[in-house]
């Protein structure tokens, strides 16, 4: 995979504004290097617009590339880390939120979250920084989420299954590249995946154009996948945006614990 990211306030939506790494990025990983920009400017346009109502203007944003795999031909389910330490807590206890239209489309869909009546312009708002995300797929299959009304059992379930792991995989890590940490990860994957079809848990995913926004963390965190990304399924590639949206002094601090600037873009692969 090749990603280029991005860290900083809100991006211009001209091409010729975009940070230089982007046209290194694209001209290395696309061909032609402007197929991508039709797709991701509407869908940038869309998430500025979407933080501007919640009060916000920075985020970490990374574009994924991928060429066929068969690496999710098994589910790889989990819920992604918070992003920032010490969040703020909130009150919010909704797990999904309804799906957007960026591309094409006006109407919000009709796949509401747990509870409440909140839309996508005013849910972040009530939402600490860091505690969610956006995310989108612009070219191949979209990410798969459990339905919300399942996603409580499913985080009880991780949680039981991290447990048995770390006890039965107990090790000093040595490395950043663990072995031992990679065991223990591979059995709660092949656990929750197990687990989740006996079940026969509900799994939804965003239609084509669609956007969502869905919470971090281990306690309310929305549980999800990749897709199978084999080419025995006829996968073409996959181009995944990834949305964190957090405050000046948030984004700051995480970038100088790397000994990197702000605002900063880049690319890898």
């Amino acid at each position: 995979s090749s990603t280029w990211t991005y860290c900083g306030p809100l991006l211009p939506l001209t091409p010729s504004s975009l940070p230089a790494s982007f046209d290194t990025w694209t001209n290395a990983t696309f061909e032609p290097a402007s197929a991508l920009l039709p797709s991701l400017l509407p869908f940038v346009a869309y998430v500025n617009d979407f933080l501007k109502k919640a009060g916000l203007g920075n985020y970490w944003i990374t574009v994924r590339a991928t060429l066929p795999t068969n690496e999710y031909d098994t589910p790889r389910w989990h819920t992604d880390d918070l992003f920032f330490e010490s969040p703020t807590s909130t009150e919010a206890t909704s797990i999904v939120a309804p799906k957007s239209r960026w591309k094409l489309f006006s109407k919000t869909s009709t796949h509401n979250r747990r509870s409440s009546s909140v839309t996508p312009s005013d849910a972040p708002s009530a939402l600490a920084p860091g505690t969610w995300k956006l995310c989108a797929t612009l070219l191949g299959a979209p990410t798969l989420f459990l339905s919300p009304k399942t996603n409580s059992n499913a985080l009880r379930v991780q949680s039981t299954a991290k447990s048995t792991a770390s006890s039965k995989y107990a090790h000093p890590c040595t490395s950043t590249r663990c072995l031992g940490c990679a065991t223990a990860a591979n059995s709660v994957r092949q656990s929750l995946a197990s687990t989740f079809d006996s079940l026969n848990f509900e799994v939804v995913s965003p239609a084509p154009g669609e956007c969502c926004w869905f919470r971090l963390g281990a306690v309310e965190g929305a549980m999800h996948s990749e897709p199978n990304c084999s080419s025995n399924e006829g996968a073409q590639g996959r181009v995944f945006v990834n949305v964190v949206p957090g405050t000046e002094e948030q984004l700051k601090g995480l970038m100088g614990k790397w000994g990197m600037a702000f605002p900063r873009a880049w690319c890898v692969g």
